[in-house]
């Protein structure tokens, strides 16, 4: 229970309970977005559910033992104070920009407070841990939750605890460790590096030069260091999901756990057994290389956000808004029905008797069978081009998919056209608007409109991803990519290759994506991985 409240002319401290006390100066605390004010310091143990902060209300929670812990935990809870976005201020200004999740900013600031500590001379590295590092990296782990490990060790880098945690990960899965520790100390050179460019151009005398520096708090996106975290943020997502499988947390890096999972039915036994035996061991050598080379190739076109290139609107805003039509489907085509029927042994009226004699298994009995369904979204922007008839072999092999087309560049016009559904079409294609402009709105318009969570949706796009005034950005174009791995869409550069792929799904045949040349390049630059995609 508090015994003492010492208050001074800028802050007051409760709960005070120990003769030695060391208070933190709160109302030194100054920022260029926030006017200064009196805080409130609550004595607490070194405990980390207890120390704490809220910026909006000035109030600080940390311990004011005389020990060098609790040293470095006031001095990280001033430094929140000082350089971080307040409760506030982050969700009006970050928590929509859609570039990265709260959870990858919250690790990612975490390290940047740790750097701006090492800037001012504390020794985190020495002195800052929670003491749960172990356990938490070990419960991680048993969980194969492989994002939560990467940020985890961001989280970590530089502090006492780093060590524990990761030999609390390493129990579990060793074969993470190289590439979570690769990932983190890059991070970390991320933000050194825009310290030491801010640094460099004050020496040379170049202040109009000069990017805002790591602890900034300026009032906009542009001009506060928050957005540093947010592209340190964005890439780590960009790496996460380069190294994890389609809608899973864990990784690539070999899982003998997951191989015997997977063994199940006489068919499966051989191949897990094969699997098991190349997997159990982790990645090669080469592919380890291959891997932490991609993840360090990557870090370098990072490393070109230092120079203040800080977007200024959220990827949500950077798109046209999406404009539905649904034209009249006046055409129907012959053999484009949504659904069949074929021969059954179990049912009600025998139909089929004459199968008696002719079918080994006696089906005589009829069996409704419903198309697959799916959704075949084409981009009609200036570089692709759709005809009547391949809407037509689209409809023919895809009976019971919707098939819309979409393209960017009017204010008035309609953007995105729904031209076949259940066997009909329209009688005329739509003049296409000639840009691109909104395929991220498309294709989650697309995703939605799937009949069954199994049905297949099908993107052709020559990859040209772009945003409003037919603008290109890789930050959409990641966008784009990371939708795709997600929901499993599968990815054709050209409207006679859709066609192909129907023609195979329609056969039960296995098939993949052909990945256009614009994406390829675009996540090769951004993760330092080649794009796999459904």
């Amino acid at each position: 229970m508090p015994t003492k409240v010492k208050e001074n002319s800028g802050y007051k401290v409760v709960g005070v309970t120990t003769p030695t006390q060391v208070v933190p100066d709160a109302e030194m605390l100054t920022r260029d977005d926030l006017e200064s004010g009196r805080w409130t310091v609550h004595s607490t143990t070194n405990s980390a559910s207890e120390v704490g902060l809220d910026t909006d209300a000035r109030t600080m929670f940390v311990p004011t033992y005389d020990d060098e812990l609790s040293r470095h935990l006031r001095a990280q809870q001033m430094f929140y104070a000082k350089c971080s976005p307040t409760p506030k201020q982050y969700g009006k200004l970050w928590a929509k920009r859609g570039y990265a999740s709260t959870r990858t900013l919250g690790a990612c600031e975490q390290l940047r407070m740790t750097t701006l500590m090492m800037n001012s001379g504390f020794e985190p590295h020495k002195n800052l841990q929670r003491g749960s590092e172990m356990l938490d990296g070990f419960t991680m782990a048993t969980h194969h939750d492989f994002q939560a490990v990467v940020l985890g060790a961001i989280s970590y880098h530089n502090t006492q605890g780093e060590q524990a945690f990761l030999d609390g990960v390493k129990a579990v899965h060793p074969e993470w460790i190289e590439a979570i520790t690769t990932i983190a100390n890059q991070a970390s050179d991320f933000y050194n590096a825009i310290e030491k460019n801010n640094t460099q151009s004050l020496k040379d005398g170049c202040e109009w030069r000069c990017i805002p520096p790591l602890n900034a708090t300026g009032a906009t996106v542009r001009t506060h260091g928050f957005g540093y975290t947010e592209q340190l943020a964005k890439w780590v997502e960009n790496i996460i999901g380069s190294l994890t499988d389609e809608g899973k947390s864990q990784p690539k890096l070999g899982d003998p756990q997951q191989t015997q999972d997977d063994d199940e039915g006489e068919g499966k036994k051989a191949k897990s057994k094969k699997a098991k035996s190349k997997e159990g061991e982790g990645l090669s050598k080469s592919e380890m290389k291959a891997l932490l080379r991609g993840i360090k190739e990557s870090a370098k076109e990072q490393q070109q956000w230092g120079r203040g290139s800080i977007p200024r609107n959220g990827v949500k805003s950077m798109w046209e808004e999406l404009r539905v039509s649904k034209p009249a489907l006046t055409k129907s085509l012959m053999g484009a029905i949504g659904k069949k029927r074929v021969a059954s042994a179990t049912g009600r009226n025998p139909r089929r008797m004459s199968r008696l004699l002719t079918d080994p298994e006696r089906r005589i009995f009829d069996r409704t069978v419903r198309g697959a369904g799916g959704v075949v979204l084409v981009d009609t922007s200036g570089s692709m081009s759709l005809s009547e008839e391949q809407v037509k072999q689209i409809v023919v092999h895809a009976p019971s998919a919707l098939v819309a087309q979409y393209s960017g560049g009017s204010r008035t016009r309609p953007n995105l056209y729904v031209i076949a559904n259940k066997g009909r079409m329209v009688d005329k294609l739509p003049r296409p608007n000639g840009s691109n402009g909104m395929d991220f709105p498309a294709l989650e318009w697309a995703i939605k409109q799937r009949q069954r969570p199994n049905a297949p949706v099908i993107w052709v796009s020559d990859g040209g991803v772009t945003g409003r005034g037919d603008n290109f950005c890789d930050d959409l174009t990641m966008v784009c990519i990371r939708l795709c791995k997600k929901q499993g869409v599968y990815v054709v550069p050209d409207p006679d290759t859709a066609i192909d792929l129907l023609k195979r799904l329609q056969r039960g045949e296995k098939v993949t994506s052909v990945i256009p040349h614009q994406l390829k390049e675009t996540y090769k630059q951004e993760t330092g991985q080649e794009l796999v995609l459904r």
